[in-house]
C-alpha cells in the first residue's frame, strides 16, 4: 500500500485534437486510490463534445463523431466528474498544469506550493477549483 496523507485520482484525457484552448474533452478515464487502503474505485466515460473531433485525434483515440453523437455533454456530467474527484489529490495529464498557469496562475500557485502558509485542507480545495476550472474550459 501507497502511504499517502490524502485521497488520489489519477486521470487521463482524450480530446477534439491537440489545441487545449480549442479542443474539448471526448474521453475521461479516472482512477481514485484511498489514502486509507479502501479498494480503488475507477470512472471511465464517453463525453459527446458538440464539436467535430479531428481526423488526426480520431486515429490516436479511435473515438468518431458518430461514436460520440448519443454520449452526454460535459455539461451533463461536470458534477458528477468534480464530485468524483472530491478532495482528492490529483496526478496526469501533464499538459493541463501550464494552461493552468497560464489561465488560473494565482490560485494554481498558491494551491500547489507549501509557501502560501495555509492548511492541506485549503490548499486540495484550491486546487480542486482550479482542476475544475481548467476542465471547465477545455470543454
Amino acid at each position: 500500500m501507497l502511504p499517502l496523507s490524502n485521497d488520489i485520482v489519477f486521470f487521463d484525457l482524450e480530446a477534439t485534437g491537440l489545441n487545449i484552448v480549442q479542443d474539448r474533452i471526448v474521453q475521461v478515464g479516472f482512477v481514485k486510490i484511498f489514502a486509507d487502503g479502501s479498494p480503488a474505485e475507477e470512472l471511465e466515460m464517453k463525453i459527446n463534445p458538440t464539436v467535430p473531433v479531428s481526423a488526426e485525434a480520431a486515429a490516436i483515440h479511435g473515438l468518431t463523431n458518430e461514436m460520440l453523437a448519443e454520449e452526454p455533454t460535459f455539461k451533463d456530467v461536470a458534477q458528477r466528474l468534480y464530485d468524483f474527484i472530491g478532495e482528492a489529490d490529483l496526478g496526469g495529464a501533464p499538459t493541463l498544469v501550464p494552461y493552468a498557469a497560464q489561465n488560473s496562475a494565482r490560485r494554481w500557485t498558491q494551491a500547489t506550493t507549501s509557501e502560501s502558509g495555509r492548511g492541506a485542507k485549503r490548499a486540495r480545495k484550491d486546487a480542486a477549483y482550479a482542476a475544475q476550472e481548467v476542465l471547465q474550459t477545455l470543454c
